[in-house]
């Protein structure tokens, strides 16, 4: 017996649906027509000078807004009866009927019978860095999801979400990370240091107008990261960086250490690419532990880099910083790959996001390459950094160390939206922490629940 979606009589998110509108209804009590009612009593009362009489009428109203809430939770409660009923438990061939793994395998299989909800569309602002800031480093986010990490505290992990633009954010918010242990203060190495991010009041209540994801993660620079060895390049043998690879090119000839006061980022020396017409590749890896990373889970590559000199007019030159590996495929945002012509003289911050394959390959490694690198030319590397993504509230970010240490007190902030467009989908963000398979020509249609058919398009490109 398949599930019946969406059939007249039968269909489980008809029903669900007809309960959804009701709760959306009654939202509309609390967040509209109760207040507009109490204004009205109020002036009338007031025009008269008879606040006396209405003393007290506040706090009624809001606890009428409290009976909402009340209300709206209890329906919510016949929902999961629905969801869990005994005949979707027998055909979803579960053990349990415990919500949270009933709408795991939901999710399962209605991508596996094609069938998607409207989807909502969630945006995220570029990020600010407060003007009083110490450090001059870099926060990366995403709205891409993985299939491992859990998208926010109250939120599970979903193999079903990788390379899912997120729909899971609140409506509207500003993130904040700030640094709360520096090296000055609290002794973390210098460009290690922590933050804590946080979004605004949390309020888990169905029927209430403002949302915030609340108190989020303690996360550390990127830089923390220990995945890859000698990532700032401290270390050389005779100019051959330690625990690399050299591939391609030859130390002291194509491959060195730059101990050169402003050819080093941080620390006290950088790796340096020196091109010659007749090395058409140099080339340096490093084998990752395959133990160490995540299947499906999101991880960061950035790096500071610069190159000596505007190429000359013809030059072909490339900077490539990637994975690679027996069968992996990488997308062009999966990866850098810089040409000469968009080459920067001074320091700057590359970096790419990408989401591990279910099955990792055993020969994974992080390759530093340049091709066609012309005689005269150099390319300088420093502060390489490489680790997962960190989430809360259904966004994901990672923060890069620059050149000045961070402080306790410096503060980056981003605003999230989420356009709400996707009634299934917004219930489900809201009460369960979930996120359905969705489609802008969805299978299932918010009518059902008094949405507008084909209101939600989906978010723009994702990264």
């Amino acid at each position: 017996m398949a599930i019946d979606y969406d059939g007249a009589n039968n269909g489980l998110f008809t029903h669900i649906g007809s309960i959804i509108q009701r709760i959306n209804a009654y939202e509309i009590y609390s967040d509209t027509t109760f207040p507009a009612d109490l204004q009205v009593v109020i002036e009338k009362f007031q025009a008269g000078d008879k606040d006396k009489e209405i003393e007290g009428i506040v706090a009624a109203y809001e606890g009428f807004k409290s009976n909402v809430d009340g209300w709206a939770s209890s329906l919510a409660g016949f929902i999961t009866r629905r969801i869990t009923a005994e005949e979707i438990v027998r055909e979803l061939k579960m053990e349990t009927n415990g919500i949270a793994a009933v709408l795991a395998e939901l999710i399962r299989r209605m991508n596996e019978d094609n069938e998607t909800v409207e989807p909502c569309a969630v945006t995220l602002s570029s990020v600010s860095a407060d003007a009083i800031n110490n450090g001059n480093g870099v926060v990366i986010t995403t709205r891409r999801l993985d299939g491992y990490t859990k998208p926010g505290s109250n939120m599970a992990a979903h193999q079903q979400y990788n390379e899912l633009p997120t729909e899971l954010a609140v409506p509207g918010e500003t993130m904040t990370l700030e640094c709360v242990a520096d090296s000055q203060r609290d002794g973390r190495p210098e460009g290690q240091e922590s933050f804590r991010w946080h979004g605004e009041l949390e309020n888990l209540s169905l029927a209430h107008p403002t949302e915030g994801s609340g108190n989020g993660p303690t996360l550390q620079t990127l830089n923390a990261s220990s995945l890859v060895n000698n990532r700032d390049f401290e270390t050389f043998s005779s100019n051959a960086p330690s625990r690399w690879d050299i591939d391609s090119g030859t130390a002291g000839t194509h491959i060195f250490q730059d101990t050169s006061a402003g050819d080093f980022f941080r620390g006290e020396s950088a790796l340096r690419f020196d091109g010659q017409l007749s090395q058409t590749t140099i080339q340096i890896s490093q084998s990752l532990s395959v133990s160490a990373l995540r299947p499906l889970r999101r991880y960061v590559g950035a790096v500071w880099y610069k190159a000596s000199e505007e190429p000359a007019s013809g030059d072909a030159s490339t900077l490539t910083i990637q994975l690679q590996g027996t069968g992996l495929t990488l997308s062009s945002t999966e990866k850098i790959v810089i040409q000469s012509i968009n080459y920067a003289t001074v320091w700057t911050l590359a970096y790419f996001k990408i989401n591990l394959p279910a099955v990792i390959p055993d020969d994974i490694e992080l390759a530093i390459k340049t091709t066609n690198l012309t005689s005269g030319m150099s390319i300088w590397i420093d502060s390489l950094a490489f680790g997962p993504m960190t989430y809360h509230g259904g966004v994901g970010a990672v923060i890069v160390a620059g050149d000045d240490r961070f402080m306790r007190g410096d503060r980056f902030t981003f605003t999230v939206a989420n356009d709400q467009l996707g009634t299934f989908q917004d219930f489900f963000r809201r009460h369960y922490g979930i996120q359905l398979p969705s489609n802008a020509t969805s299978t299932i249609s918010d009518t059902l629940a008094g949405g507008i058919a084909g209101d939600g398009d989906g978010a723009s490109p994702v990264s």
